[in-house]
């Protein structure tokens, strides 16, 4: 992959990512002790995790090797101090949301949240 296809694509998915694009495939879990957030954080990396372990940024499918060089390019550029949100389908395996997480941990990303529905009842 050239240098600049890859820088392409970095600021593709750049433009993408900060309009918050949520996968409307992934079915989130509830959670009943969760704080509600009222507004997201600017510049936060929205991860969606499909039920079969596809990874989503920005309305861009990929494989979990793209999303880690994807990852690496990011935090490259930007430094690893920006905040990511895990948007996991309930019916992921908690495999693929490790996979997820683990390349985040490997890059020194640390500012890492889930999000969930907030239970009602």
């Amino acid at each position: 992959m050239t240098s600049c296809f890859r820088l392409s694509f970095f600021f593709i998915c750049t433009i993408e990512i900060d309009k918050s694009i949520i996968d409307e495939k992934v079915n989130h879990a509830w959670a009943r002790d969760a704080a509600a957030v009222e507004e997201q954080i600017p510049g936060t990396v929205t991860i969606n995790v499909r039920a079969n372990g596809t990874v989503n940024i920005g309305g861009t499918l990929m494989d979990i090797n793209t999303f880690q060089g994807i990852m690496r390019t990011t935090a490259a550029r930007l430094g690893n101090n920006f905040p990511v949100v895990i948007h996991g389908d309930l019916r992921t395996s908690h495999e693929y949301i490790k996979l997820v997480m683990d390349v985040c941990k490997g890059i020194g990303i640390w500012r890492v949240s889930f999000a969930a529905l907030k239970f009602e009842g």
